[in-house]
């Protein structure tokens, strides 16, 4: 496991999810975990896009993935 993210489409880690679910895997099980982690990378990505990775210095792209991994509080 911990397959990287990017090596399968998010249709992938969705149909793999949808499997699990069907098979009544629980939720807890690293599998499922990990396909939840593969859609959620997607998600993110195709939400950010490269234009605003691209544009952000070292500090903000720092800044963000403290966020992104909850080491930091979003404050607007």
């Amino acid at each position: 496991m911990n397959t990287n993210p990017s090596e399968l489409s998010a249709s992938t880690w969705a149909s793999k999810l949808a499997g699990f679910v069907r098979q009544g895997v629980d939720q807890t099980d690293p599998r499922v975990q990990e396909c939840r982690a593969g859609l959620a990378y997607w998600r993110g990505r195709n939400a950010l896009g490269p234009d605003v990775v691209n544009a952000l210095d070292d500090v903000g792209r720092d800044l963000l993935i403290a966020v992104l991994r909850g080491d930091q509080e979003v404050s607007v």
